[in-house]
Order: C-alpha cells, then sequence, then structure tokens
C-alpha cells in the first residue's frame, strides 16, 4: 500500500541521513550546474533542449507502482522497457497519469524545449504480455501527448511554444505509421515531428 511504502522510504530516510543528505547535495549541484548553463545559452541567443525518455528508472517504477502494466513490457524483445498503464492515461487523476504528468513538470522547469522520446508511444502504444509475446495495441489518439502538453504550458507560462515541444514519431512499420489514409495522422500533423533519429 501507499501507507507501507511512505514508513519504507521514511525508515530508510531516518537510518541513512549522511547517504540521503549526499544524494540531495548531488542532485542540488547538477541541477545548479544545468540551470548556470541554461543562463549561459541564453546570453547567446540560444535555447536548451533536452530529453524526455520514454523509459523509467527502477526507481521510479519502485516508488509508483500503480503507474505500471508489471505483466508486459514494451519494446523491441531485446529493449523490454518498462509499460506505463497506457490505458489508465486516459483518465488524469490515474498514477500513470500523475507520474506522466511529474515527467513533464520535471523536463519543462529544466528545459527550454524537449525532445519527446518514443512520442508514437504516446499515440499508440504497443504493449507486449511479458508471458506470451502477445502484442496488445492501444489507440489514444492525442490524449497523452495534451497531457504532456498541458504540462509544460502550466510551467512555463508566457515562455512556453509548441514549437519547443520535438516528437519522436519516427518508427518502424511494425510500430508505428504516421500516415493514415494517405495523410498524416492528426497527432502528428499537428505537432513538430522528428522524422529522421539517429543516436551516436
Amino acid at each position: 500500500s501507499q501507507a507501507e511504502r511512505q514508513n519504507r522510504i521514511n525508515t530508510l530516510l531516518s537510518e541513512n541521513p549522511k547517504e540521503a543528505d549526499f544524494y540531495r547535495f548531488k542532485q542540488f549541484v547538477a541541477e545548479k550546474h544545468l540551470q548556470e548553463g541554461r543562463e549561459i545559452l541564453h546570453k547567446k541567443g540560444l535555447k536548451l533542449f533536452g530529453d524526455m525518455p520514454v523509459n523509467f528508472s527502477k526507481d521510479e517504477i519502485w516508488a509508483n507502482p500503480d503507474a505500471f502494466l508489471h505483466d508486459h513490457y514494451i519494446g523491441a524483445n531485446d529493449w523490454r522497457g518498462p509499460c506505463l498503464n497506457y490505458p489508465a492515461l486516459r483518465d488524469e487523476n490515474s498514477a500513470a497519469s500523475r507520474l506522466l504528468k511529474l515527467k513533464a513538470r520535471l523536463s519543462a522547469r529544466r528545459y527550454d524545449g524537449t525532445r519527446i522520446d518514443v512520442a508514437w508511444m504516446y499515440v499508440n502504444p504497443k504493449m507486449i504480455e511479458a508471458a506470451t509475446g502477445k502484442v496488445e495495441r492501444l489507440d489514444l489518439g492525442d490524449t497523452a501527448l495534451r497531457l504532456i502538453e498541458h504540462e509544460f504550458e502550466s510551467v512555463q507560462g508566457g515562455s512556453y511554444s509548441p514549437q519547443n515541444i520535438i516528437h519522436e514519431f519516427k518508427a518502424s512499420s511494425d510500430d508505428f505509421a504516421m500516415f493514415r489514409n494517405g495523410a498524416l495522422r492528426p497527432e502528428v500533423a499537428e505537432r513538430v515531428a522528428i522524422v529522421e533519429s539517429e543516436h551516436l
């Protein structure tokens, strides 16, 4: 339960105060340096763009177990990324929606603009059943994308621009088709999209 998890967190923090303080200090230094670098870029007339990964860390999964489908994964067989509870994104008060909104808010605070990694997973998620390998698809339209964009707009206020959110819609034909009936899907056509992506 949520209460049990919070009790466990409180116990770990009270039993390991030095480690907890050192971790907070490292987070503070990293964030401070990032924002100092951002200010330098602004003085040069540049924007800082970052990445909002589709993946989730073990810590995020541990802290938000209700936000995931633990009997599913996403990606190719060799990737096996954790599977957000994509069907629950239709309810913006669900644990999955709250976690995705938090992820978007953090990105909106850190960066002037963001690349939404594997953005097509928020439109037409490909969920793979762990036990059988069976693929399950879901058409979310732009429900999850609007949820992300709303968080960016609420954080960035007057400096928000949809042009500063870049979506990675490029995928193999087995995963996602940007076109439907010969035209770009509206979820893609209405947004800035990466049509080619190289990872080094």
